[in-house]
């Protein structure tokens, strides 16, 4: 059964703390039983997902939470049915796992999707992906492959920082765009992911025209006088009614220079937001990823989902 919940249910960010993980940050939206338990659970080396990324320091792709989550009997109960987890590096050593907790049981078109560089041809290969209402794109993006400079994921490795298409149908540079027509994609995001002074991974978040799942999204860049705002849209309204301060501009630079002297993500409970074609506000979830290439802080990207 579908329904106007966002594909991303959740975020996370473990840490390594002695032997095992913690979580360090999290933002769930109404799924309050799932964040208490979320709170005061640890994982061993090669244990739940977190704990499978932090063994093969890989990003992985979990379509089924019933065997091997650690948190199954929660997740089926918020209706959380996919997941993704991505190491997160200061240098070499792996410095967090970042998990986005996924559902396919919406009416938003939405992908998020791994592409990791392979050394030995020097290509970006597809390494997984979680696909709503995107059957025909999920089936082909496997058998693509992208060189340096090449596509969004080629660019985003390339240029190094995160990069925005704003309508991928248009693009001469989206070499699946009818695929993402078809689809009812529009607006797609690329973020790089560095270890040591290398790019060895992008992922991409591709959304739909109307009520997209990344509601929000800014692009800070390291300049002389500090961080300054390069890019940033809005797709959702606050919330007029709801209690809570708004993710202002402001808010989301507060967010942005923290995660950029931590070199850590910080990932928050955002505001009360009104999705395109809602007529209820819901919980929103604040992403913020700092990108450095090991020399230098590079860029802040600030995601609300």
């Amino acid at each position: 059964m579908q329904d106007a919940r966002s594909p991303i249910q959740g975020a996370e960010l473990w840490v390594p703390k002695n032997d095992q993980l913690v979580l360090s940050s999290g933002a769930y939206g109404p799924h309050t039983e799932f964040a208490r338990v979320s709170a005061r659970t640890r994982f061993r080396l090669g244990e739940g997902l977190p704990g499978a990324v932090w063994a093969t320091e890989k990003a992985l792709v979990w379509r089924d939470l019933s065997s091997h989550f650690v948190r199954a009997e929660y997740a089926s109960a918020a209706g959380i049915d996919a997941a993704v987890g991505i190491p997160w590096f200061a240098g070499r050593e792996l410095a967090g796992v970042i998990t986005l907790l996924f559902t396919v049981t919406t009416e938003v078109a939405a992908c998020v999707e791994l592409w990791n560089h392979d050394e030995s041809v020097h290509v970006l290969r597809h390494g997984g992906g979680l696909y709503a209402h995107a059957e025909e794109f999920a089936r082909v993006s496997p058998l693509v492959q992208f060189p340096y400079a090449a596509g969004l994921p080629g660019m985003t490795w390339s240029g190094g920082i995160p990069l925005v298409v704003d309508d991928v149908r248009t693009s001469s540079e989206f070499v699946r765009s009818e695929l993402a027509a078809r689809a009812g994609l529009k607006r797609a995001i690329g973020v790089p992911f560095y270890r040591e002074r290398k790019v060895v991974q992008v992922v991409t978040f591709l959304g739909a025209e109307t009520r997209s799942f990344v509601g929000a999204f800014e692009l800070f860049v390291q300049a002389e006088q500090g961080l300054v705002s390069k890019l940033r849209f809005e797709e959702w309204e606050v919330d007029p009614e709801a209690p809570a301060a708004p993710a202002s501009p402001r808010a989301r630079e507060i967010l942005a220079r923290e995660a950029r002297y931590s070199r850590l993500p910080i990932i928050a409970p955002g505001p009360p937001v009104m999705p395109q074609g809602s007529d209820a506000p819901r919980s929103s979830i604040l992403v913020t990823l700092p990108i450095h290439d090991g020399v230098r802080a590079r860029a802040v990207a600030c995601f609300e989902f």
